[in-house]
């Protein structure tokens, strides 16, 4: 018996780091899967080269790659690839192929997001914006599409992806964009949560610490600047996408259906620092 057997879930931005980690793992525990990216190309950076092995092998942006990866362990997982969620017309259409296929959407892992780094004086409106679009939109549109079916079926788990930037400032990282928008997400998750609770439907997030990722990879290549970020985290490593999945898996099943409107830090202890 799997965790999630019989269910149907929806994880965004699943080519690579967390959304790859997670979609392995639902689909270990029993779900089937229903993935999506943007397409190979949208990103510049290949693998983070300056990190050990364990963290490099989930920096892959191939949505095939995680769909083979998932049906060599035997499990299940169709996919949209391109999918844009910053446009209404292909969360839509993400949600239809789950319904199309599956008949049914049991939970939705707003995964998918691109952030936009710089300090406020650099930052034009431009850029505060598409960091707006890329990290919230990606959380609302996704959700604005399948609500009606979680309604309908009067059952549901949503998790909506922060960030431990949300609540916490480190110098040497440049967020204001980034902290603005996951702090949102927080905020709309809280209020979600109620509307949903009317609808038998859960909603929490997850704020992952410093994680070796797709995103952070150029980042992670400046030991110098991880060595400082890892200074405000009680655990001294990097986190892996398999530590952010595990409290995805627990939020997706039914052990938590007494949980909502939760905010869970996964972040080594840096919000507590």
């Amino acid at each position: 018996m799997g965790r999630l057997d019989g269910k149907v879930a929806i994880i965004t931005g699943t080519a690579g780091g967390q959304g790859r980690a997670a979609a392995v793992l639902f689909a270990r525990e029993g779900a089937r899967v229903v993935g999506c990216d943007v397409g190979e190309g949208y990103y510049k950076d290949e693998e983070v080269t300056g990190a050990s092995k364990q963290y490099r092998k989930w920096t892959a942006k191939s949505e095939k790659e995680t769909v083979d990866l998932v049906q060599a362990e035997g499990g299940e997982m169709i996919s949209m690839e391109p999918c844009d969620l910053t446009q209404p017309g292909q969360a839509d259409e993400l949600v239809d192929l789950a319904m199309t296929t599956y008949g049914r959407v049991d939970i939705l892992y707003n995964n998918a997001a691109k952030g936009e780094f710089a300090w406020f004086e650099d930052m034009p409106h431009e850029q505060f914006w598409a960091c707006m679009r890329q990290e919230l939109d990606t959380v609302f549109l996704p959700t604005k599409a399948v609500w009606p079916q979680m309604v309908k079926q009067n059952k549901g788990s949503i998790i909506n992806t922060a960030s431990m930037s949300a609540t916490k400032v480190f110098p040497a990282l440049p967020c204001v964009a980034h902290m603005t928008v996951k702090s949102a997400v927080q905020g709309f998750t809280r209020h979600l949560a109620y509307e949903g609770s009317l609808h038998g439907i859960r909603v929490n997030s997850i704020s992952p610490g410093l994680i070796a990722s797709p995103s952070t990879g150029p980042l992670l290549d400046d030991t110098s600047w991880s060595d400082e970020m890892l200074v405000g985290h009680m655990i001294k490593r990097l986190g892996t996408p398999e530590d952010i999945a595990y409290a995805a898996l627990f939020l997706a099943s039914d052990e938590s259906s007494w949980v909502t409107a939760a905010n869970f830090p996964v972040d080594g202890g840096a919000t507590s620092l």
